[in-house]
């Protein structure tokens, strides 16, 4: 089979090389490589406004936390890797946490099982995994082998009333005695207000980023806790315990399913979870940068310690999340977001290259837990995020009152760079009447 790239290593991208270098263990074995039917990518593209870059950024970085958690939670079951012998990543698309799996374990002891055939036998040929295609009914998915770990990230999220018990009733017949399940849900918290939560705990609406899926059968879904624990119940008849965590997983709730009555959750430490956004890049005055955004340590645990701005590798900025977002906390749904907002400048050379120069942003919380918001070109950073100043015509001034200074021959040919971000603003005008 062969398939279409969205990125490779080959292309040499300076974004993702910045990324792998400076938040991968172990950047020589990490592998870039992305299918182009990854629908993940695909959602990220549109979210960004067809920003390639920061999708990719997002791709990696979402990917990374997910596979944070997982690592937090097999090191307290199993005290490592080492010790699960086998792996489930269910519903697992192109393998936005396996290129990280692969790095903890051997990929003889992953398993990987989507409905898209071409997901799995992409996930096989890059990564080395063993690979099960999914089906649409629950009753006809073949069962193989009992695993240790199985983990399911953002399925139930999407699955109506109809399959969602029979499809947690499947995944927790095929865990081993000592395994544990992952799976996470979208809480009633989260609940759009044209949604009505019925008595039953489960709200379904047929809207969904998947592209090919039906959305009858893969739409949006909210559910309580009540609900949840019920059909947990339903699925082990009755043999399982369950633990919730709020936000485990980016915004979804993560549920923990395991059959040892014995095992304390308290002691359990997810570390910390940093959220927040690049949103505002705006242009004042003496060269001037101005950064703005968001950033929330949603463990609540912990607190951010501070944003970092960073040009081509040297910390030029840095801020601490200091007033009041009342978006952030609609959004988070979680008053504690309230103090989030953060703003960062600095000076940026009027003679640099814009299309050379790397501006990263990133959040540092306790035990220096990071999260990237953003690594771009300061050229798309500009061109993207950027307010120009307005156009203020200069005062008339009599000649005989305020001569105008002479400037030194050397300043005459200095490049000005609010000339060249309004060069930036005019190319991006003529590309899009194109």
């Amino acid at each position: 089979m062969e398939f279409k790239y969205a990125h490779t290593w080959e292309e040499n991208n300076f974004i993702v090389k910045a990324f792998v270098l400076d938040q991968i263990a172990s950047p020589d074995t990490f592998n870039v490589s992305i299918n182009a039917e990854d629908e993940m990518l695909l959602y990220l593209q549109d979210a960004f406004n067809g920003d390639r870059n920061r999708a990719l950024v997002e791709y990696f970085t979402s990917g990374k936390e997910v596979m944070n958690r997982v690592t937090s939670i097999i090191n307290w079951k199993f005290q490592g890797f080492a010790n699960v012998n086998s792996f489930l990543d269910f519903a697992c698309g192109y393998g936005r946490m396996t290129r990280y799996l692969v790095q903890e374990m051997l990929p003889q002891k992953v398993w990987v099982s989507d409905i898209y055939a071409e997901a799995v036998e992409y996930q096989k040929l890059q990564f080395g995994v063993n690979g099960i295609v999914s089906v649409p009914a629950p009753e006809d998915y073949p069962v193989e082998r009992k695993y240790d770990c199985i983990f399911v990230f953002s399925l139930f999220s999407h699955l109506p009333e109809r399959t969602f018990l029979p499809w947690l009733e499947k995944l927790y017949s095929m865990l081993s005695p000592n395994g544990i399940l992952m799976f996470t849900v979208h809480d009633e918290v989260l609940l759009p207000p044209e949604q009505v939560m019925p008595e039953s705990g489960i709200s379904f609406a047929p809207l969904s980023e998947s592209r090919s899926l039906s959305t009858d059968d893969y739409g949006s879904t909210w559910v309580t806790e009540s609900f949840v624990a019920n059909a947990i119940a339903k699925a082990s008849n009755g043999k399982a315990f369950y633990h919730r965590v709020k936000r485990g997983l980016l915004i979804q709730d993560l549920y923990l399913v395991v059959n040892d009555p014995k095992l304390d959750f308290s002691t359990l430490n997810l570390g910390v979870r940093p959220r927040g956004f690049v949103e505002l890049c705006t242009y004042t005055r003496h060269d001037e940068i101005t950064l703005k955004g968001w950033a929330a340590e949603t463990s609540w645990t912990d607190e951010i310690k501070e944003i970092q701005v960073l040009l081509n590798g040297q910390l030029v900025q840095k801020c601490k999340p200091c007033y009041p977002r009342y978006d952030v906390v609609e959004f988070l749904k979680d008053q504690r977001a309230l103090i989030s907002g953060w703003t960062c400048s600095f000076y940026l050379d009027p003679a640099a290259d814009l299309s050379k120069e790397l501006l990263m942003v990133k959040m540092i919380c306790g035990n220096n837990v990071e999260r990237v918001m953003l690594i771009s070109l300061m050229e798309a950073v500009l061109l993207n995020l950027a307010i120009l100043p307005p156009e203020t015509p200069p005062e008339e001034t009599p000649p005989e009152e305020t001569p105008p200074e002479e400037t030194p021959p050397e300043e005459v040919t200095k490049p000005s760079l609010l000339n060249k971000l309004k060069a930036i603003a005019m190319a991006s005008k003529e590309i899009l009447s194109q």
